[in-house]
Formats: structure tokens, C-alpha cells, sequence
């Protein structure tokens, strides 16, 4: 089967284990050299751990095939560009990418404008195979939520919240969704801004506040619930929880044991961020590991657990 999509990721060195996770999560697979071929469509503006989107329109296993075909479908645009996409298996050289994109460019109708196209296209080698198609291409779209009025240099960073926001809706915005623990609403932003509708709950009556005025400081309003955990009694699709775990001073186990139990009467899936693996503990309550990766903040590392009862 063709595929219909190619997805070009960027990560820093460290992540491959995190890269994976939201591949297989999201794609059914893991990622090589940083490109995944599906037929799976992705919203590429929820995510931030995906540079390229390329439609594919044509393939080939040399570049007169590519041509012919480009040809024979006669596109036509008004202004339009051609990028390389490079990735890191891509074996040719930069006169060699020039002189492609002038094959490919002359057979396409319209005037190349390299500053404000119409259209951007889209051109790469993987393998022994060209593909050619329709580009869609992200920057970083979480650097807008980095200021809020109210931060915290140990809460939850906000490329994390969007990771955990795209594993726990996966394809399904629309899926009922809790953070119990939302503290200064990192989370509940992202899963906002990925067009979910959340319900964020804080034990801390002035947190709540802080959740609110960061929230509203982007154009959000979002009841938020004041309720100790074990009170929450609605059912959900899923959770998200970033469990407390003290930074200056060690929170006690049992408070944890009393979260995670709390979770599992409120779904059967849950995405949890924790500062240790606490497996055996998800366990005792009823919960299967699906899958996990560690995150890093500089030296302090976390850990994404993915897990549901069955």
C-alpha cells in the first residue's frame, strides 16, 4: 500500500526514546531517521516534535520518472516553491539538490517566489525512492506560551504539557478529558490549544486563581474544579496527571498512592508524568503499562507513562 503522508521530525540528542513514544502512540510505529511514511493524517500544528508534513503526490526511483509524472498532472500555480527536505539518511549533495529542484520546478507551471509562494512543495530522497508532494512546514508553536503572568520553574515545561496533551487526545480531540492536578494550567493550555475541551481540577484554592489568570492571559476561560482528588466522581476518556512529587520538600508516598488510586475510579487511561518510575505502583492499582519514555529538563529528568486498566 502507497502511503499518503511523510512526516519529517527534529530532535535534540537525548529524545529518541521520547520521539518513539509519540510515534508509536500516534503512528503505530517508530520513528526512522527521523521520518515516518503513514497513511495516518496528522494535525502537525498540535505537535512540536514534527518539522514536516509532505502530502504525497508523486514517487519515483529517478528523477526523469518524477518528472514525467509531475508532468502528466499538470500543476499549475500562481507563485509557488520547491524545498529539499533533508533528514538525516539524505546521501546528495547540495549542487545535486539544486539541480533537482531545477528539474522538477521547470515542469511545473507557474512562477517560483521563494519568499511568499502560494503554494510550497515539497521534494526528498529516502531510500532509493523520491518523493515529491504538498509541504506543510511548522515552527515552533509553543514559544507563544512560554511568558505567562504566572510560571513556575518547576512546573511542567510547556513542550512537555503539548506532548502529554497530543498522547492522551492521540486522534480524538473530542474525548473527555481531566487534569486532577492542573496547578498553574500548562497542561490545560495545550490541550486547549489542540482544540480538546479539558476539565482542570486543583486541591489549592489560590492555584486555581494562577490557572486562571495564565489561561485568560491567552484568551481562554476555563471553569476550573477546587475539589480534593478522591471527591472527583465523573468518568472520563482519560487523564492527565503530573503527580506531585515535592521539589524542595519530598512528598509523602502515601499522598501519591491516594492520587493514583483516585484516578483509576475516574478512567481506565492515563497519561501520568512522574520524577521516578513508579510502575509498581500503577500496578497495585490496577493499571497496565502501555508504553514510557524519560523527558529531560536540562539535568532533571521525568517520566511519561502511558498506562490502563484492562
Amino acid at each position: 500500500m502507497n502511503n499518503k503522508y511523510m512526516y519529517i521530525s527534529t530532535f535534540g540528542n537525548g529524545e529518541e526514546q521520547l520521539h518513539n513514544l509519540f510515534y508509536r502512540q500516534l503512528f503505530q510505529q517508530d520513528i526512522q531517521n527521523q521520518v515516518i511514511l503513514s497513511n495516518i493524517d496528522f494535525d502537525i500544528t498540535r505537535s512540536i516534535l514534527i518539522k514536516h508534513k509532505l502530502e504525497i503526490l508523486h514517487t519515483a526511483k529517478n528523477m526523469n520518472d518524477l518528472c514525467q509524472q509531475i508532468e502528466a498532472n499538470k500543476l499549475d500555480f500562481d507563485t509557488f516553491q520547491i524545498v529539499y527536505l533533508k533528514h538525516p539518511t539524505l546521501d546528495i549533495t547540495y549542487e545535486s539538490r539544486l539541480s533537482e529542484l531545477k528539474e522538477v520546478g521547470f515542469v511545473i507551471e507557474g512562477e517560483i517566489d521563494v519568499k511568499h509562494p502560494k503554494q510550497l512543495l515539497g521534494l526528498t530522497k529516502v531510500g532509493d525512492t523520491y518523493y515529491f508532494g504538498y509541504l506543510l512546514t511548522l515552527k515552533n508553536n509553543t514559544l507563544q506560551h512560554v511568558s505567562k503572568p504566572n510560571s513556575y520553574s518547576f512546573a511542567c515545561s510547556v513542550r512537555t504539557a503539548r506532548i502529554l496533551a497530543n498522547l492522551a487526545m492521540k486522534h480524538d480531540v473530542s474525548k473527555s478529558v481531566i487534569d486532577p492536578c492542573c496547578g498553574s494550567g500548562n497542561v490545560l493550555l495545550e490541550l486547549l490549544t489542540i482544540g480538546a475541551n479539558p476539565v482542570g481540577n486543583e486541591l489549592i484554592p489560590k492555584v486555581v486563581d494562577i490557572a486562571k489568570q495564565n489561561l485568560s492571559h491567552f484568551g481562554y476561560e476555563l471553569d476550573i474544579l477546587n475539589k480534593d482528588i478522591i471527591d472527583i466522581k465523573e468518568w472520563y476518556d482519560t487523564i492527565i496527571l503530573d503527580i506531585p512529587y515535592g521539589v524542595f520538600v519530598p512528598i509523602d508516598p502515601a499522598i501519591q498512592d491516594t492520587i493514583i488510586k483516585a484516578c483509576s475510579t475516574i478512567s481506565n487511561h492515563l497519561v501520568i508524568l512522574t520524577n521516578e518510575v513508579m510502575n509498581p505502583l500503577l500496578a497495585k492499582h490496577g493499571y497496565t503499562i502501555i508504553d514510557q519514555a524519560p523527558v529531560y529538563k536540562g539535568k532533571f529528568v521525568r517520566y511519561i507513562t502511558i498506562a490502563e486498566i484492562k
